[in-house]
């Protein structure tokens, strides 16, 4: 019983995710690409300079999400940060969800891949 409760639970999870608008003019850079564990790399999306927020999240279950600094003067929101070692997520190719929100509005997301190595 526990065991079907908990597939319930990640089916639903798995669904929010898909919640708010894909946006196809949203591009992600990353610096370096691969991006390595263990090392400092940086993430620049082109999110609207009004929007309220932008927030990234590796679509893994343990993953927390990451929010982006703005930079009204180069005109980008970006992360700059060391991406763990752990064994919880190994060297592969992840599913990536950028997205940023306004008061009021559904999100608005992209999603791609990402590879560590």
């Amino acid at each position: 019983m526990r065991s079907l409760w908990l597939v319930a639970l990640a089916l639903g999870l798995n669904g929010c995710a898909s919640f708010g608008i894909s946006d196809s003019s949203l591009r992600l850079k990353v610096e370096p690409d691969p991006a390595m564990r263990g090392k400092p790399a940086l993430f620049v999306v082109n999110a609207p300079m009004d929007a309220d927020e932008a927030t990234g999240v590796l679509e893994i279950f343990t993953s927390p999400s990451f929010k982006f600094k703005k930079n009204p003067k180069k005109k980008y929101w970006y992360i700059y940060n060391k991406i763990p070692k752990t064994d919880l997520v190994p060297p592969g190719t992840y599913s990536v969800r950028v997205f940023y929100l306004y008061k009021d509005h559904p999100p608005h997301f992209l999603r791609m891949k990402l590879v560590l190595k």
